[in-house]
């Protein structure tokens, strides 16, 4: 595919720009690409992966001496890496990099958890999942601040939620081994 702004070189870069209904989409090259950076930042010479990255850790870029020096021990993989890339080397990479994550994903997202839609399928499994989460975290609130009656009925209805989370996964086995010998 050729880029569509000179019509020459290959395209590297896709572009989507959504406005209401009205979704555009161009392929750049790398050049054009860098000359419509030039133009929108005014001629400064700034990456735009590492102005993405500074946004995205809260403003200026800290000092070398505040660099996190994480790594996945999995991919070898960097946090450095993954800052400048946007990109994760492998699974393990959520694992190493958890609690970075974690403050990443809140600053761009406003939460830590998935929110947007669900299959219907595991709608019900993951609202019990997130209900038995809550009871949990307010049983141990009660606990600490020592209100053990209280406690005592959240423990109650974490033991309910956890059967009741069984009991689903006990009947959907056997529907999937009857879906399987089905086919």
């Amino acid at each position: 595919m050729l880029c569509s702004e000179c019509g020459k070189n290959p395209a590297t870069i896709h572009i989507v720009t959504v406005f209401g209904d009205t979704k555009k989409g161009e392929n750049l090259c790398q050049e054009c690409w860098q000359k419509r950076n030039a133009k929108i930042l005014g001629g400064l010479n700034v990456n735009v992966g590492e102005l993405l990255s500074q946004l995205l850790s809260g403003g200026a870029p800290k000092p070398q001496e505040d660099k996190i020096e994480l790594t996945c021990a999995s991919c070898g993989m960097t946090y450095e890496e993954f800052r400048k890339t946007g990109r994760l080397g492998c699974a393990k990479c959520y694992e190493a990099f958890g609690e970075q994550l974690k403050n990443t994903l809140k600053s761009v997202h406003g939460h830590t958890h998935h929110v947007g839609k669900v299959p219907e399928a595991l709608e019900n499994e993951l609202r019990a999942q997130r209900e038995l989460q809550e009871m949990r975290r307010r049983m141990e609130e009660c606990v600490k601040s020592e209100e053990f009656e209280r406690a005592a009925f959240f423990r109650d209805k974490v033991r309910e939620l956890e059967a009741e989370i069984e009991q689903r996964k006990a009947i959907s086995v056997p529907e999937a081994k009857e879906a399987q010998s089905d086919d």
